[in-house]
């Protein structure tokens, strides 16, 4: 092309389009309505903007997910580049619930860019802990709902997110009973452990950990393995397979507040009890106290995690930075509350 018919073209068609993708993937970091206008400015600007178009996309319950499965088999792997995702089911008087199989074909079509996920799932308890399918390039992921304690950990080889980093789980972790098909939310240490070590076990290069569930975690024990020196052999049996590379841990603790003596409330005062004398011996602080919430804080919130996500990605906030949610046991009045809990009568 030479020069005079160069600046024939429209001022926006002469700049670099290399320098125009810069620009778009600082401009994708929403739900998706950015890529979505911008496909519809020009001929120009819809293919200077095709490998951001889904850079940043969240999806809301099983028709507009399969859609969106739909669209993204129309393009080549060049184009079907997501690496902000974020995936949310709906009530079941809303519409159809988000299907399993649906959420499966979704993440095996981004899993080769994906680096942040967020989900959130609470119409049905998930059997999943992460994710049904590996990631092998995400980064960072947060799974917020009901979920199906296991019985032994997850452990299975090859099933690994070699490139996880940063971990969010919110919610009740359920077990099942071996005389009664009901479910009941599980409150003792080995469901703790186990979850736990599915987790590290499928992530073995985690470095931020944040949980906000019922689990009782012996937090002591979780201490001594963060600082390496757990030297009991036996303990082995026992461990929650963390390493010292892991540099913080944030909990927020579940409760349900005005249930006097039940398993339920005398489950967080186990919690808590864990959580106040690892807090004293927790010297570099890699254990973050957090104030508790709500057991059915999602419920009531359904709305907050897609909001942390967008404004996660747009680098204002995070699952595992410690504002915004007070931290107990960084100051004496959060370590007066956390002896307070403790001392409390428990009915």
């Amino acid at each position: 092309m030479d020069a005079p018919h160069l600046y024939k073209l429209p001022a926006m068609n002469r700049l670099p389009v290399e320098v125009w993708r810069r620009i778009f993937s600082f401009a994708c970091l929403d739900d998706g309505r950015t890529g979505r206008s911008l496909s519809l400015v020009s001929k120009y600007i819809n293919e200077a903007s095709a490998c951001q178009r889904y850079q940043s996309v969240a999806l809301a319950g099983e028709s507009q997910t399969d859609r969106f499965i739909k669209q993204l088999m129309k393009h080549c792997s060049r184009e079907r580049r997501v690496l902000y995702l974020f995936i949310r089911d709906y009530p079941r008087r809303s519409g159809p619930v988000l299907e399993y199989g649906t959420l499966c074909r979704i993440l095996v079509l981004v899993a080769a860019s994906l680096r942040v996920l967020s989900l959130l799932i609470i119409e049905e308890k998930r059997e999943f802990i992460l994710s049904p399918i590996v990631l092998p390039a995400l980064e960072e992921l947060m799974v917020h709902g009901n979920c199906e304690a296991p019985a032994v950990p997850f452990v299975v080889p090859g099933f690994e997110f070699r490139n996880l980093r940063c971990i969010h789980i919110q919610g009740v972790f359920y077990k099942c009973s071996i005389t009664s098909p009901d479910e009941f939310p599980s409150f003792d240490l080995a469901s703790g452990r186990n979850v736990v070590r599915s987790i590290t076990s499928s992530s073995p290069h985690l470095t931020h950990i944040s949980l906000s569930t019922n689990l009782a975690i012996e937090w002591r024990e979780v201490l001594q393995e963060l600082e390496g020196s757990d030297s009991d052999p036996d303990s082995t049996l026992y461990r929650y397979g963390l390493s010292p590379n892991v540099q913080r841990i944030l909990v927020r603790p579940l409760v349900s507040h005005g249930l006097g003596d039940s398993l339920e409330y005398r489950a967080y005062r186990t919690t808590l009890a864990f959580l106040s004398h690892t807090a004293v011996r927790d010297n570099k602080a890699r254990i973050i106290i957090q104030e508790e919430a709500p057991i059915h804080d999602l419920v009531k919130n359904p709305e907050e995690p897609q909001r942390l996500w967008l404004r996660h990605i747009q680098g204002e906030e995070s699952y595992w930075m410690e504002a915004g949610i007070p931290a107990l046991n960084r100051n004496a009045a959060g370590r007066a509350i956390l002896r307070d809990a403790l001392n409390a009568p428990s009915g």
